[in-house]
């Protein structure tokens, strides 16, 4: 009887898990089933590709699209009920094109933060699974070092996850390769650790204080610090890292429905719903934890510590718990208020509130491109800019009154929209005059204000290196 594969989400991560199955000839008997809640006609033709593809290899698979919201957890469970998948691959995003690692890392912050989005469609894809009865092992890609756990409180956990940890075992093959003169293939590399040490010795060549555990059997010994060092290689940014989950999860498809004996190492992020990332071993289509190296104990006592550079502190069956410094960072930063703890039941709440916020900086490529905390600091210049205003309009009793975003931050926010990037007055038709005559016989103000437009107003020539943004860029006039 043919394997039957689902795959359950088919953004840019599902297309190449898809294209990567088709044309592996072990699967050639396996079936495709993808559930997204893209319409069907759009769906089939990048799966059409996919076939066409495959059939170039001599492969022609058999793939079957069911279109449905995953948010529609009883409609979800019957397609599971009627496919039977043997394994399903969870794929899917709670925000279209939000990578949580282009927020976290330029702004010094633990990946963690993102939970209650990362967790929203994952409990339901699992809690779908659970009311299908059928008897699927699933594998979520999805920040499993905190959500496999989390869900795993409520005996809901994916078989494993995906991704994180194992992209950073290449990286370190490579880095003895070029270290000791011996093919990156003879390193038997073993390493436990969470998201965070994965990110920073990936960029930066340098765990920052994360705890791990790494052993790499080869015929020299190298320190783990030249090691790292070699692993921070540039990698292209946006949907083409998807590449490298993709291509976890077919390695861990493959090893899920291998009967040839042979034995299999990977490593993974939330096996059996552990905190963190392990490395593991197959056989037979069967996953258990590589304790060859380090006892079970030890890599979870690490990667519960890890987590905490992630901003977690523990997940339990009450929800995710924040660290304090990861709550005043997501204000400092967002402007957002963090509760200490967030319970499942209300990750889907919060995680709205988190991509409304999130959602004003992802802004189209010809508009300026400016970091939260670069927004900030805008923001505190502009605050100057009005407090000078006030300045001079009590001084010379001219009314005025906030409007438009700014009016509604003080009212909503108690200062300013999170995202917003200017500051919105007004003045009646005589203030309006009587501040442009004001202004216009004596200097009332400093000299980094200038008249403009028709006598509309006032602006500050703010240039990007006066709010410590990057050289090439520059924001814009900011009037007020």
């Amino acid at each position: 009887m043919a394997d039957k594969v689902m795959i359950i989400g088919y953004g840019s991560t599902g297309k190449y898990v898809l294209d990567m199955l088709t044309r592996l000839p072990e699967l050639r008997d396996c079936r495709y089933t993808i559930v997204s809640r893209t319409a069907k006609e759009e769906a089939e033709k990048r799966i059409n590709l996919t076939l066409v593809s495959a059939g170039i290899f001599g492969l022609y698979p058999k793939v079957t699209y069911i279109a449905c919201d995953i948010n529609d957890t009883e409609g979800l469970s019957r397609i599971l009920a009627f496919e039977e998948p043997d394994v399903i691959a969870y794929t899917g995003r709670y925000m279209k094109g939000f990578k949580y690692g282009e927020f976290s890392y330029p702004n010094h912050m633990g990946y963690g933060v993102w939970t209650p989005m990362a967790a929203v469609l994952a409990w339901k894809v699992m809690k779908a699974v659970s009311r299908s009865q059928v008897n699927a092992r699933v594998i979520n890609t999805s920040y499993g070092d905190a959500v496999s756990p989390l869900l795993a409180a409520r005996g809901l956990a994916p078989y494993t996850s995906a991704g994180n940890l194992n992209h950073l075992i290449p990286r370190i093959a490579r880095a003895y390769e070029a270290l000791s003169g011996e093919p990156a293939g003879s390193a038997d590399v073993t390493f436990a650790g969470s998201h965070y040490a994965n990110t920073y010795i990936s960029k930066e060549g340098t765990a920052k204080g994360s705890p791990y555990l790494l052993n790499i059997r080869g015929s020299k010994d190298i320190s783990d610090e030249a090691v790292f060092k070699k692993c921070a290689i540039p990698t292209a940014s946006g949907q083409d890292r998807n590449i490298m989950i993709a291509s976890d999860v077919v390695m861990l498809v493959r090893l899920l429905l291998d009967k040839s004996g042979a034995e299999h190492k990977i490593h993974a992020p939330g096996p059996f719903g552990y905190i963190g990332g392990y490395p593991l071993l197959f056989k037979n289509g069967e996953m258990k934890v590589d304790e060859t190296c380090f006892t079970l104990d030890e890599m979870r006592a690490v990667n519960e510590s890890s987590l905490r550079c992630d901003g977690i502190d523990k997940l339990d069956e009450n929800g995710i718990h924040f660290t304090k410094e990861a709550v005043d960072k997501m204000k400092a930063v967002f402007g957002i208020d963090y509760p200490k703890t967030v319970a499942l039941e209300d990750c889907e709440r919060f995680a709205a509130q988190i991509a409304e916020t999130i959602g004003a900086f992802m802004r189209p490529p010809t508009e300026i491109k400016i970091t939260p905390c670069e927004l900030r600091k805008l923001q505190m210049v502009e605050l100057d800019i009005l407090l000078e205003l006030d300045r001079v309009c009590r001084q010379n009793h001219i009314s005025y009154f906030l409007c438009g975003g700014t009016l509604l931050g003080a009212v909503r926010h108690g200062g300013f929209i999170p995202w917003d990037d200017d500051v919105d007055v007004a003045f009646s038709a005589v203030t309006t005059s009587g501040f442009a005559r004001c202004s216009g016989r004596r200097r009332i103000l400093p000299d980094t204000f200038c008249r403009h437009g028709k006598q509309t107003g006032i602006t500050a020539g703010i240039m990007a290196r006066s709010v410590g943004l990057a050289p090439n860029i520059s924001a814009p006039d900011r009037s007020i």
